[in-house]
């Protein structure tokens, strides 16, 4: 019997040309049983392509973040469809015509515990290291420990099969989840409003004892490049000069609430690669200037807030503050 698949994408502003090339895509499919698509404070212009019996439109009359519109698009998956997997993908992802088939290929046979996603090609460094996971206690991969050779023990690969990387956590697009994983898990954290709300999801698994593998073979291409991948620098480099702050603050303030709440295990030395690498990024980024200073002292508060467990949507009076 051929397996279902509900796909679930989200879209936000003037991004109708990306969810247009995805769908019809998504359309040439077998196995695709319906397309839930959530509109994120924006509307079609050429709705009648999206106006199908298989296609399912979510509107919110507001920017709610991405934690909140896939969080609604699973309910809905969840209470609405019959489908065995819901096949999450950015709007801006465009899957190859065989990226499906081949994670589904993948979930024949396979272990309960195994859950599959697609590879995004821009992920180079991804394949280039062949895993994923994290470092106990590093402040965005900062850790003195391992700087000094302390590593994490090894942990055994559950395939052997070179196209599977196996990862602690993977973003939503890509992954292919299962009905049943996704009753057990729950939805996405909404307070996270933007950025990391994917990986305190998905780590979710880890905790329970699954393990995510990556199929290179099952590829997608990303039409718009993530804004921290548009120019090689280090993230914390690129705060400073970037203008999209409004992406910055959500990504610093929720990294450090996943972190604490899933890789500390020692707070004194989480505290220590924290102040190590803000000394850093003081002396080698910061613009010894009044700008500098400014965005220096963002940087520390959203690391408090992260902390401290102060999240939801930053208003935008705060954010243009601090340009």
């Amino acid at each position: 019997m051929a397996r279902t698949v509900s796909v679930l994408t989200v879209t936000y502003g003037d991004r109708e040309k990306y969810v247009s090339k995805l769908v019809s895509a998504i359309q040439k499919m077998e196995n695709v049983q319906d397309i839930i698509i959530v509109w994120n404070g924006n509307y079609p212009k050429r709705k009648q392509q999206f106006d199908s019996n298989n296609i399912h439109n979510i509107y919110f009359s507001s920017n709610m973040g991405s934690a909140r519109a896939f969080s609604e698009g699973l309910k809905f998956f969840a209470t609405q469809q019959a489908s065995e997997y819901v096949w999450m993908l950015d709007d801006d992802n465009l899957p190859d015509s065989s990226a499906l088939s081949v994670l589904l290929k993948d979930y024949e046979g396979s272990k309960n515990n195994l859950i599959f996603s697609s590879f995004r090609k821009d992920r180079v460094e991804l394949k280039a290291r062949g895993y994923q996971r994290y470092q106990s206690n590093s402040f965005f991969e900062f850790s003195i420990s391992q700087k000094l050779g302390w590593k994490n023990s090894n942990i055994k690969s559950v395939s052997n099969k070179m196209n599977l990387i196996q990862c602690e956590t993977v973003p939503y697009g890509g992954l292919l989840l299962p009905r049943t994983v996704l009753k057990e898990i729950g939805y996405p954290n909404k307070e996270l409003y933007l950025y990391s709300d994917d990986n305190e999801f998905t780590y979710r698994m880890t905790k329970l004892g699954m393990h995510m593998l990556t199929d290179t073979h099952s590829l997608i291409t990303d039409m718009e490049q993530s804004w921290y991948r548009k120019n090689p620098v280090p993230m914390f480099k690129t705060v400073f000069t970037t203008t999209k702050l409004f992406n910055a603050c959500y990504t610093i303030r929720n990294r450090v609430f996943f972190e604490k709440h899933n890789i500390v295990t020692n707070k004194f030395l989480y505290l220590v690669n924290i102040m190590t690498y803000l000394i850093y990024v003081f002396f080698f980024y910061m613009p010894k200037n009044k700008a500098g200073i400014k965005r220096m002292r963002m940087i520390i508060r959203l690391i408090k807030e992260g902390w401290t467990g102060r999240l939801g949507q930053i208003s935008n009076e705060r954010i243009q503050g601090w340009n």
